[in-house]
C-alpha cells in the first residue's frame, strides 16, 4: 500500500493506503493489548502462585537450611511441586526450544524483509519516493501482473521499518519473553502443551485479524506487490529464499534479460 500510494496522486489510491494503515494500526495494538492483559491476567498470577509453592516446600522441608526426608515426605503439597517443568528439565527444555523456535522464525521474516528494504538503491530523481517496474508472469495458464519496487528514498525506507517491522520485532521479543516465563511457571505438565499452543495462537493473530478485516480485493492487491532484491542481497539469499521467491527472481531476471 505504501508503494501504491507513492505512486500516485489520486484520492481513491490514498484511500486504500488508509485502511491499510488503519488495519495495521488496529493489528499492532490488538497484538500488544493481548500480551499486556496474557501478562496481567495469566503470567504475573502463575509465576506469584509457583514462588509461593517453592517457598512454602522451603519453609516446611528444609530444617535450618538441610534437606529433610521425613518432612519432604509430610508435605502435602509434594505432587504439585513436582508437576514443576523445572523438576523434568530436558522435557521442559524441549518445549521451550520449540517455543524460540516459533518467535524466531517470525523474528528472521521481520529482519529479512527489513534488509530488503534498508538494501533498496535511491531513487534517481531527488524527491522522488519509490521506483517501480511492471512485470508479467505466466502461471496456470494466466497472465498475473506484479509491480517490483525497485528503489525507494531514505524516508520511505525509515517509515516501512518504522511502522511494520519495528512493532513486529518488539512483539516478537516481548512475546518469547512472556511465553517462556509463563511457561516454566505452569503448575502441571498438561497444562505446558497446552499453554504452549495457546502462544502460538497469539503469534498467528496479525494474520488472523489481517485475513478477517481486510478486504479479498486489497489482499489480491497488496500480494500483487513486490520488493526487489539489490545485488548483495540475492547473492546471498540461496540460504533463505524459498523455491517461490526464487522462480520469482528467475522470472524477473529474464524478463528483463529479453527487454535488453
Amino acid at each position: 500500500a505504501i508503494i501504491r500510494s507513492t505512486q500516485s496522486y489520486h484520492t481513491t489510491v490514498h484511500g486504500v493506503t488508509i485502511c491499510v494503515f488503519a488495519g495495521l494500526v488496529l493489528n499492532v495494538l490488538m497484538q500488544f493489548y493481548v500480551l499486556w492483559c496474557t501478562r496481567l491476567y495469566i503470567c504475573v498470577p502463575a509465576v506469584s502462585r509457583v514462588q509461593a509453592l517453592y517457598e512454602r516446600f522451603h519453609e516446611n522441608v528444609f530444617v535450618n537450611g538441610v534437606f529433610s526426608q521425613d518432612a519432604w515426605e509430610e508435605f502435602p503439597l509434594a505432587g504439585q511441586l513436582c508437576q514443576i517443568p523445572l523438576s523434568q528439565p530436558k522435557f521442559f527444555v524441549a518445549v521451550l526450544i520449540c517455543w524460540t523456535a516459533t518467535c524466531w522464525k517470525d523474528l528472521l521474516d521481520s529482519f529479512r524483509y527489513m534488509s530488503l528494504w534498508w538494501q533498496l538503491k535511491k531513487t534517481a530523481a531527488e524527491g522522488e519516493l519509490t521506483q517501480v517496474e511492471v512485470s508479467v508472469e505466466s502461471e496456470d495458464s494466466e497472465n498475473q501482473s506484479h509491480v517490483l519496487l525497485t528503489a525507494a528514498d531514505r524516508r520511505t525506507k525509515v517509515a516501512t521499518i518504522g511502522m511494520i517491522f519495528v512493532p513486529k520485532i518488539c512483539i516478537a521479543l516481548f512475546l518469547w519473553w512472556l511465553g517462556a516465563r509463563w511457561l516454566v511457571a505452569t503448575t502441571n505438565f498438561q497444562d505446558l502443551l497446552l499453554n504452549a499452543v495457546a502462544l502460538a495462537f497469539i503469534t498467528e493473530l496479525d494474520e488472523l485479524l489481517y485475513h478477517a478485516l481486510v478486504p479479498e480485493d486489497i489482499q489480491v492487491l497488496v500480494r500483487s506487490y513486490k520488493v526487489s532484491r539489490s545485488p548483495q542481497t540475492h547473492d546471498q539469499s540461496d540460504r533463505g529464499e524459498t523455491d517461490d521467491e526464487r522462480v520469482h527472481d528467475e522470472r524477473v531476471h529474464d524478463e528483463r534479460v529479453h527487454d535488453e
